[in-house]
């Protein structure tokens, strides 16, 4: 991936959580990345493709805060929804 495809993706991904997941069209994003809209369609064929490697970064993200949190044990679901809970407080 290109250095300027990833900013893009990272630009995006930080404004999908600034701003909630809906109501972007495909100029807002462009905006957001401090591209065109051309341009977007040029790195990621399709705004679904966009927003699917922009949201993939949010969950890797999150998954390594997480992964950090709770460290590499294997919590059973009560367990980890209690985690979970204590953590999103």
């Amino acid at each position: 991936m290109t250095e300027k495809k990833q900013a893009i993706r990272a630009a995006v991904a930080a404004h999908l959580i600034s701003t909630g997941l809906t109501g972007h069209g495909i100029r807002a994003l462009a905006s957001a990345a401090g591209t065109s809209d051309r341009m977007l369609i040029y790195y990621f064929g399709s705004k679904d493709e966009l927003l699917h490697e922009s949201l993939m970064l949010v969950v890797e993200g999150l998954a390594l805060q997480l992964g950090q949190e709770i460290g590499a044990e294997r919590l059973d679901y009560a367990d980890l929804l209690e985690t979970l809970t204590v953590l999103c407080q």
